[in-house]
């Protein structure tokens, strides 16, 4: 479930003047983009060739940025990029994109490559099923996913600096769970990713929903804006962009009624009712201190049973809400909060 902020009114400006011919970084055609919003240095433009709407300039944060994001003036995004490094977790941690991949382990006993891997929760479930390999530009990530889940195989670098570094590997899967809205080049970084593919591989990627609906006054919040998100995606948009990069879609989940709505599901009472939940988890985990490779240590928080029936239990009863709600979801075609896709190859790699 994304996490929807509230952004500063000061901060940006929704005047915005005429189109201007623009070449989108996303489908890489000149058309005339209209602007449609304006955030601090960047400009937020909508491409009618691909529908994909993306900044200008395209100018991402860097691993600070997610390392200590406090210290970057986004303290509020704490909860996203420095809380999950904090809390060892289990199975009922892994997001939604996570576990609807694991329900299905398409490519089971292939090696898999998690782009943006994180703290390591997911692949720490996926090694039952896979040989694993992570990537992400959030050293204190990687640390974490070393040091709280055992994983050795994980690399502070990002997805260009691996395909440099390990171009010999390839991989039967490759998933980058909200990953793509944060790439400055998103083409370049799928020939990448092509490269690392196994000719008969696939790939399974998670963007958030820009039509998605939201009970705030304000659709996006400060975590949908550049720097963090350079891009924002719809369906229409995201299978454009992936099958103009030589894949076929396989599945491509984009309404609150498929499968998908369902694990979205799982975290509404979570996420609605964050403020007076997360508190009283916190009250009930223990915490212990964990040595890092280079000789410094890290205090992080673990469940106990009684946190996770709490949790557990919490997602139970989000999930039974989906299903009274199936019906509505069906007739009105309600977008989910975010896309869910699963793609093969078209061609096998030169």
């Amino acid at each position: 479930m994304p996490i929807e902020l509230q952004l500063p009114l000061e901060a940006r400006e929704t005047h915005c003047s005429g189109p201007r011919d623009l070449r989108c970084p996303v489908c890489e055609v000149t058309s005339p983009c209209e602007e449609l919003e304006r955030w601090e240095a960047y400009i937020l433009y909508h491409c009618p060739a691909c529908d994909v709407v993306f900044a200008d300039p395209m100018t991402p944060a860097g691993s600070g940025f997610y390392e200590n994001p406090r210290a970057q003036g986004c303290a509020c995004l704490d909860a996203i990029y420095v809380e999950r490094k904090l809390v060892h977790k289990g199975w009922e941690g892994v997001s939604h994109n996570g576990r609807l991949f694991l329900k299905k382990s398409p490519a089971a006993g292939g090696r898999l490559l998690d782009a943006g891997c994180g703290e390591g929760l997911f692949l720490h479930y996926a090694r039952r099923n896979y040989e694993v390999t992570g990537i992400d530009i959030d050293g204190e990530a990687i640390a974490a996913a070393r040091d709280m889940y055992g994983i050795s195989d994980v690399h502070p670098l990002g997805l260009k600096e691996f395909g440099t570094a390990f171009a010999g590997r390839r991989f039967d899967v490759i998933t980058m769970f909200e990953v793509l809205e944060h790439l400055d080049d998103p083409v370049g970084h799928m020939k990448v990713l092509k490269r690392l593919l196994a000719p008969d591989g696939l790939l399974v990627v998670s963007v958030p929903n820009r039509e998605r609906k939201s009970f705030d006054e304000d659709k996006f919040g400060i975590a949908d804006y550049p720097p963090n998100h350079m891009t924002r995606w719809n369906g229409t948009a995201l299978k454009n962009f992936i099958t103009g990069q030589g894949f076929e879609v396989i599945t491509l989940y984009s309404r609150r009624s498929d499968w998908y709505g369902f694990y979205e599901s799982e975290d509404i009472l979570t996420y609605r009712f964050r403020s007076v939940i997360a508190p009283v988890i916190r009250t009930l985990q223990r915490k212990r201190t964990v040595s890092l490779d280079d000789g410094r240590s890290r205090v992080v928080r673990e469940d106990t049973p009684i946190s996770r029936a709490l949790k557990l239990g919490l997602k139970r009863i989000s999930s039974l809400l989906w299903f009274p709600l199936w019906a509505p979801f069906r007739i009105s075609r309600r977008p989910s909060y975010g896309l869910w896709l699963m793609a093969a190859r078209k061609e096998q790699q030169q």
